[in-house]
């Protein structure tokens, strides 16, 4: 497991604010951090792969966030979206990748949010996959113990770097002009809020080995841990549906907080028995009023329902 300390953070320090923060039952004290929202953008074109970042302000460390494709609907999919720490600019981010299909001329653009908070100290941590062309990959991340995971992600990558990468050239494209590729099937968070698992296929290689994609690639699952001593009722919710077909292509799940908390991290999964043909579209924030997130998958082609779940991390007010 690859654990990255936040600058001027200690062990020592964390387990000190752990010893303070909790009750003499391990139950945590009522804090609820306040919580920044910071967005990035790119441009509205038909250029691919596209990279946004949400940094988050400085001193401040990042949860969760939302990843939103504009446009491109079918053809473009989400293929990463995680919180880490920028050596570079000693700030934390929350980095969103898409790619389209080799060929498609549709416009688009992606957006990422960070969910960030000045009042806690994380810790990041991320766990990848071998390097190579296995055609179904699965990867769980634990946080060190007792912290609890208060933001989540995960991304594919076509090179074998030890540390995520803000190059869009190390993000595969979801199928090239034969149809093959990668495609990013989202992350969720486990009801302990201990384990963030995330997913991602070569399209159909499982059910016919000629479509095998034939590059290396690997797949990372990224949590951001705390203490619950700074998160005052933190609460897991989750949803699945099924649904979707060739005549009804777009699939949307909506899920909010319990009344009186608010949001902080969102996930999304979607699983479909053809292997990937289903693209992750969004998974976001509904509106900046309302507690409530959605996730949005299209149907990029065949005719195969799909599951989808949304999963979100939420704190009281």
């Amino acid at each position: 497991m690859n654990v990255h300390l936040p600058r001027g953070v200690s062990p020592v320090s964390i387990a000190l604010a752990l010893t303070c923060g909790l009750l003499a039952g391990g139950r945590a004290e009522g804090f609820s951090p306040a919580i920044t929202h910071v967005q990035q953008t790119t441009a509205y074109n038909a250029g691919s792969p596209k990279v946004a970042r949400a940094v988050c302000p400085a001193g401040q460390s990042v949860l969760g966030g939302g990843a939103l494709i504009t446009g491109g609907q079918g053809v473009v999919a989400i293929q990463a979206a995680f919180p880490t720490h920028d050596d570079a600019i000693f700030q934390d981010v929350y980095i969103v990748k898409a790619a389209a299909e080799e060929g498609s001329t549709d416009s688009w653009s992606v957006t990422a949010e960070a969910f960030c908070t000045a009042s806690t100290v994380t810790t990041k941590v991320f766990e990848s996959s071998l390097f190579d062309s296995t055609p179904i990959k699965q990867v769980t991340i634990q946080c060190p113990y007792p912290l609890k995971v208060v933001g989540m992600g995960a991304e594919v990558a076509k090179q074998d770097y030890e540390h995520p990468t803000n190059d869009p050239e190390t993000i595969p494209i979801p199928a090239d002009a034969k149809g093959k590729g990668v495609v990013f099937q989202g992350f969720d968070v486990a009801a302990g809020l201990t384990q963030v698992t995330a997913y991602a296929v070569e399209e159909a290689a499982a059910l016919d080995p000629a479509w095998d994609y034939t590059g290396d690639w690997k797949l990372v699952a990224f949590a951001t841990c705390a203490s619950e001593a700074y998160f005052g009722g933190l609460e897991r919710r989750t949803t699945r549906a099924r649904g979707g077909g060739v005549y009804d292509p777009e699939h949307t799940v909506n899920i909010a907080c319990s009344p009186g908390k608010k949001l902080m991290a969102i996930g999304d999964r979607v699983e479909d028995s053809a292997m990937g043909q289903w693209f992750i579209h969004r998974a976001f924030r509904l509106n900046f009023a309302q507690q409530t997130a959605f996730g949005k998958t299209y149907l990029s082609h065949g005719d195969t329902s799909v599951t989808q779940t949304v999963s979100i991390l939420c704190v009281d007010k």
